[in-house]
């Protein structure tokens, strides 16, 4: 209703936004999980009308046009963590350029089931996304079909076998993360439609798969390029499900910053 929508956009206005940087030419938010990348309906809810709602609010506006807000990649409503958004049109071009050419480092934290210790594992898929949104695997070159590859590597493991993995992606396809965990029998605690939140225990903790952008890294659309490398704070949820099954969060984070180089 217009009412209802009225009152969407009011939060909208309201809603802080966490940032973890910004400058002229970019913002780097630590996405909520729950909250849409970008809305589907006009006056709905997302990380881009809070941006621009951020954005519109302070400052002059240029020759007073709208504010200019492009994202650069998209996280699922359900995951957490840091998404860059552009704030000028050559920046969101840059940054395009720079997803599309893969020269971006995306790495997440996920907690699964269960994963096998070891070295670096890479897992390499061919999926398609069904028109119910479902991504399946897939005969290489059917109709639809696109490659999916990530890094895993473990970082630690709780008395259960549940573990906290690092995992980097080498591609970028919708749902990629949670199917293709689950095609190696380690979903996503919390994950119900790729089925690891059916009896693993973990709604006492948390509501969603338990997935986490954790660290972007990328060149600067700026001269000279430089590198830039953002961190997002594991959000309340996930640091509860990890202490729950005997894994200190503080230390997962130090085991990534360990593996990753950082």
């Amino acid at each position: 209703s217009a009412a209802a929508r009225r009152v969407r956009q009011r939060r909208t206005a309201v809603e802080p936004l966490e940032l973890l940087l910004e400058d002229d030419h970019l913002m780097v938010v630590n996405k909520h999980a729950g909250l849409l990348s970008q809305a589907s309906r006009k006056g709905e809810d997302s990380l881009c009308a809070r941006a621009r709602a951020y954005l519109g609010g302070r400052g002059p506006r240029r020759e007073g046009r709208d504010v200019f807000v492009g994202l650069a990649h998209r996280l699922d409503r359900d995951v957490s963590g840091a998404c860059a958004l552009a704030k000028t049109p050559e920046a969101a071009r840059w940054l395009a350029g720079q997803f599309a050419g893969r020269d971006v480092r995306k790495e997440y934290i996920a907690v699964v089931r269960r994963w096998q210790p070891g070295g670096a594992q890479t897992l390499r898929h061919t999926m398609r996304v069904d028109d119910s949104g479902m991504a399946h695997e897939v005969a290489p070159g059917s109709e639809g079909s696109r490659d999916a590859a990530l890094e895993c590597r473990q970082l630690l493991a709780g008395p259960s076998g549940v573990a906290a993995v690092l995992v980097r992606l080498l591609t970028g396809r919708r749902h990629q993360i949670r199917f293709q965990l689950s095609e190696v029998k380690s979903p996503l605690l919390g994950d119900r439609r790729y089925g690891g939140g059916t009896r693993d225990g973990s709604r006492r903790w948390i509501q969603r798969p338990a997935l986490h952008a954790w660290r972007l890294r990328f060149a600067h659309p700026s001269e000279p390029h430089p590198a830039v490398e953002v961190v997002a704070p594991l959000p309340q949820d996930v640091c509860a499900l990890l202490a729950a099954v005997r894994i200190r969060p503080q230390a997962v984070v130090e085991k990534a910053m360990e593996i990753s180089g950082a």
